[in-house]
């Protein structure tokens, strides 16, 4: 008579491998986001705009009585 031996597979270490590669996957996603796309796709950025401030401002206020 054959005797039949069950082993149960208890080590989670390939759905742990999995969710590192998708943590890895969309760090590395985010990083192409938002460091390397800002850098040379928003050209707004590069342009500053330019503002003058008077050196001198009058604020008295004449009231005629």
């Amino acid at each position: 008579m054959a005797t039949e031996v069950i082993h149960e597979h208890t080590d989670s270490s390939g759905s742990n491998n999995s969710l590192i590669g998708v943590i890895l996957i969309a760090l590395i996603f985010l990083f192409f986001l938002y460091f390397i796309g800002t850098r040379f796709l928003n050209t707004a950025a590069s342009s500053s705009p330019s503002v003058q401030i008077p050196d001198k401002v009058d604020v008295n206020v004449k009231s005629n009585k």
